[in-house]
């Protein structure tokens, strides 16, 4: 949201948009012709190239799940029984005091904004968690868990099965 900053002494690449694939491309290329990097404002000799915006992740299931093992150095996160968890991305509301407004209008025309993962690969990531650190309370960080009622209905059935562990999640009181 603030690109003026690829003028910032020290500042050589930006991401605007979603980071995945443009992260991947970026180091794929750092050797070559990386400057036309789709999401990236990039700055080589004085001069910044600034990239379109690509197309939204639409298939969030295709990700790898995320490697936590870095933080199992600190043990203070290793204690800690609570991990963070992702079930989607973007929101269906377009409130003016929230970024969600500002990066549906700057990725507008590029694919599906609200976009969630199916419950089974959200579980399994929970519970392969799960497995490794003996957790005992889960923390979804989507700006509304509730967005689509029958996938909550489908997550609840299976969360309560297999899950069973308390969580916490935003929501919007009329939903």
């Amino acid at each position: 949201f603030c690109p003026e900053l690829i003028h910032e002494s020290g500042v050589d690449v930006i991401c605007r948009g979603e980071a995945e694939k443009a992260i991947v491309s970026l180091s794929n290329n750092i050797k070559g012709d990386y400057l036309g990097t789709e999401n990236c404002w990039i700055k080589k000799d004085g001069k910044v190239c600034k990239n379109d915006i690509g197309y939204l992740i639409e298939d969030l299931d295709s990700f790898p799940f995320p490697d936590r093992t870095g933080f199992e150095k600190y043990p203070l996160f290793k204690k800690f029984r609570m991990r963070n968890f992702l079930a989607g991305r973007g929101c269906i509301y377009e409130c003016t005091y929230c970024y969600n407004s500002a990066f549906r209008k700057l990725c507008s025309g590029k694919g599906k904004y609200v976009r969630v993962r199916s419950v089974e690969n959200l579980i399994d990531e929970i519970e392969q968690e799960t497995r490794k650190n003996r957790l005992n309370f889960i923390n979804f960080e989507d700006d509304i868990f509730v967005q689509d009622k029958k996938w909550l209905t489908e997550f609840a059935q299976g969360y309560s099965k297999t899950v069973k562990l308390p969580f916490h999640c935003h929501i919007k009181v009329d939903m």
